[in-house]
């Protein structure tokens, strides 16, 4: 009677595991975040904060913000391509975080080609050595004081 309940128990033991293995080795849930982007994905809605595109668009109006690193040694310090068919410069910023060893002067212009400035859009905006900034200029450069 002994033996038969030793067997019988360790056939309990053996089932248990099985079942345990069983369920963790199910197939991988979806976590929430998987969720959450193939919600968005299908409805267009974002998830969170973060925009990862760099305009918005609405009623027909495109608005666009783009950034990038300041060049080092260059007489043109930054420049973005216009992006496709009619668009205005409504305004335009450069945040100087790092001070340089020299002053500089910074002129913010536009044009419908990338590197070369047709119409000026802030003048002459001098930047003493050892300073840091932020610049930013909206209209022409005859709205602007300089």
């Amino acid at each position: 009677m002994e033996k038969t309940k030793n067997i019988v128990l360790a056939g309990v033991v053996v089932a248990i595991l099985v079942l345990g293995f069983a369920v963790l080795k199910s197939p991988n849930l979806p976590t929430a975040k998987d969720v959450a982007n193939e919600i968005s994905s299908k409805l267009g809605a974002l998830v969170g904060p973060d925009i990862p595109y760099p305009y918005l668009k609405w009623g027909g109006v495109t608005d666009e913000a783009r950034s990038m690193e300041i060049s080092k040694a260059s007489t043109t310090l930054c420049s973005f391509t216009s992006p496709a068919g009619t668009s205005t410069l409504t305004f335009a910023s450069i945040n100087m975080t790092t001070a340089t060893g020299s002053a500089i002067v910074i002129d913010i212009g536009k044009s419908t080609l990338i590197d070369a400035t047709t119409t000026l859009i802030s003048t002459k905006y001098t930047l003493p050595a050892d300073t840091v900034v932020t610049i930013v200029a909206s209209g022409s450069a005859t709205q602007i004081p300089t």
